[in-house]
């Protein structure tokens, strides 16, 4: 008996837990998200992980051994950036064509990724890349080159569908002459 009732809260919590789906312009306007006061309010997640990379620094130095050899040091400075999927991120601002810029880094506010619409309304939002210019992507200010992130990464929220019942029951006891 005690299992039952187990499996029955389990079935429950299951059956309402909400679902992470691709953000589109669909669900953009059901929702009324135009504006960025609405749009603020809503937890983004990123579909795919995302490593970025930068060389910062590059220096050569050119020196003689105490063997007399010549030796050349050089020292690259690489930053590199892992967001992992899944990672909750928070609504930054609108490009301007309209492409929605997310956050990941409180302690950075400069720092975010921009994600636009492809192919029409029902399309979802994936992240911009600029294959021109060898697979750079802006993270904020600056430029990195994407060393693992598909081009299909997108933004996802979570939804929820919450489905009530309202019964009206009574027994109806009959009529006498």
């Amino acid at each position: 008996m005690n299992n039952i009732f187990i499996l029955t809260v389990l079935g429950f919590f299951f059956c309402s837990c909400a679902q992470k789906i691709p953000f589109s312009n669909v669900i953009k306007k059901e929702y009324n998200l135009e504006s960025e006061e609405r749009i603020k309010s809503v937890q983004f997640y990123l579909s795919e992980t995302v490593v970025l990379e930068k060389i910062t620094n590059s220096s050569t130095n050119n020196s003689i051994d105490q063997e007399g050899n010549l030796v050349s040091n050089s020292i690259n400075e690489i930053e590199k950036i892992i967001i992992h999927s899944n990672t909750p991120c928070v609504f930054h601002g609108f490009g301007p064509n309209n492409e929605i810029q997310v956050r990941f880094e409180s302690e950075y506010p400069d720092r975010y990724l921009e994600f636009e619409s492809r192919n029409g309304e029902r399309a979802s939002y994936y992240i911009k890349i600029d294959k021109k210019s060898g697979n750079i992507v802006r993270y904020g200010e600056l430029d990195y080159k994407w060393t693992q992130a598909p081009t299909s990464t997108f933004i996802k929220i979570r939804k929820q569908h919450n489905k009530k019942k309202k019964r009206n029951q009574r027994v109806v006891k009959g009529m006498k002459v």
